[in-house]
């Protein structure tokens, strides 16, 4: 009897103890699975932010470059090239300014006011898009200095937004 009755009690204590695990430890792995994908979001959403900011300080940089080609170089610039530079710095400033608010959004505080602190360096700098070099010769290779600080401080502000995106999506 003990050997029809033995097997069976302890196919069904195991059974019974796989179930129970399985409901106990179900929810902690969608609990973490959850936390991944959220880390996931926040890191791509850091990684478009740094993308947006660049290629906003690029088409600051390309505008002015274009601005003083026409002034300084006496070179034709199209309507159509301006147009398609100021098209590619708005659409990225938007997107940037649509991430800062994500950022804000979900967090972490300290990211969040990076992420805005890009912005504000990303305004900066276009106030400065318009300007030429006071010796009047164009250089295409070198920004004026004023235009060449307030890039630099829009880098040294990505730079920063980077170094905090890394501390916390890693």
């Amino acid at each position: 009897m003990w050997t029809t009755v033995l097997p069976a009690l302890i196919a069904a204590v195991a059974a019974l103890g796989g179930v129970t695990t399985g409901a106990l430890v179900e929810p902690l792995k969608l609990r973490a699975a959850r936390h991944v994908r959220i880390r996931q979001e926040h890191a791509e959403r850091c990684a478009r932010l740094v993308e947006a900011a660049t290629a906003a300080r690029c088409g600051v940089m390309r505008l002015n470059i274009a601005h003083r080609r026409a002034v300084l170089g006496g070179e034709q610039v199209s309507e159509e090239e301006v147009l398609a530079l100021e098209t590619a710095y708005w659409t990225a400033r938007t997107e940037l300014r649509q991430l800062a608010g994500l950022i804000d959004l979900f967090g972490p505080d300290e990211l969040a006011q990076q992420a805005y602190a890009v912005r504000d360096a990303d305004r900066h700098f276009r106030a400065k898009q318009w300007i030429t070099e006071s010796s009047g010769t164009l250089d295409r290779n070198d920004l004026p200095p004023p235009v060449r600080q307030a890039a630099d401080d829009m880098e040294t502000q990505i730079r920063r937004f980077t170094a905090l995106a890394r501390e916390s999506t890693c």
